[in-house]
């Protein structure tokens, strides 16, 4: 695995305070590992989806780590990793699909199943329907909402706040009553009051699906990522603390 490690940050001020809950494995080196996906260092959308991602947990005391195609089986070790990260990205998602290995996708699979971690956000979402990962319940609401192909601040309710989020063609979730099987909704888009993040279990592990980016930054080159550059990071964090937080009740 050809690992990179981003240049520490300092965290966002709404991050200083917050406490992390127990998991799965009271070893610090186990519980702060997240392994994320990294399909192509040369495409700039794709690098810099995983790689603020990585910005973004190492801010909140994450060490991460980085794997391609064909790299998930050797590194995505219960004993050594407790989250793993699908971003989003550029490509159609039965395309990416079509390009992981059947080791990977067993993997990623086997990982949750005996109680790792999975956070998919936008395409990484996608990914876990039914006709791929199949990490959810067979379900309808896992497609995009026509007309929002461009680049977006969303508003969104989270922790009783209105908040901004960057969002890209995000999944559409639905609500809690089209979604099968024992979840917990964190967060949702002020609009139409659709889920933007849900947390649930699968087996003995549990699945996050975020709609939204909140780990963009202004280096993502467009106006929207420039105006929420890092501010919606403790969204971020504070879902995967809850994600991995055996004490938190779905």
């Amino acid at each position: 695995i050809s690992q990179w490690f981003p240049p520490p940050f300092t965290p966002p001020s709404s991050l200083s305070n917050l406490q992390y809950g127990s998991s799965l494995c009271p070893e610090q080196n186990f519980r702060k590992t997240a392994l994320i996906f990294l399909r192509k260092r040369c495409d700039e959308a794709e690098s810099a989806c995983s790689e603020d991602i990585g910005r973004m947990l190492q801010s909140d005391g994450w060490s991460v780590k980085y794997c391609g195609i064909g790299e998930i089986e050797k590194n995505l070790v219960l004993s050594e990793v407790q989250l793993y990260v699908q971003p989003g990205g550029n490509m159609d998602v039965d395309k990416l699909f079509r390009k992981l290995t059947d080791s990977d996708i067993a993997s990623i699979r086997n990982f949750v199943s005996c109680g790792g971690r999975y956070l998919g956000i936008c395409l990484g979402a996608y990914l876990t329907g039914p006709k791929c990962l199949n990490l959810t319940e067979k379900s309808s609401p896992y497609s995009s909402k026509k007309g929002k192909y461009k680049p977006l601040l969303s508003e969104v309710i989270f922790e009783n706040q209105t908040r901004l989020i960057y969002t890209e063609e995000p999944p559409e979730l639905g609500t809690q009553q089209d979604i099968p099987g024992k979840l917990k909704i964190l967060s949702r888009y002020t609009k139409d009051q659709t889920v933007q993040i849900l947390i649930r279990k699968y087996n003995n592990g549990r699945v996050c699906l975020m709609g939204g980016h909140p780990e963009a930054m202004e280096n993502w080159g467009n106006k929207h990522a420039k105006v929420v550059d890092k501010m919606a990071w403790d969204i971020g964090c504070k879902t995967v603390r809850q994600l991995c937080d055996d004490n938190f009740v779905l």
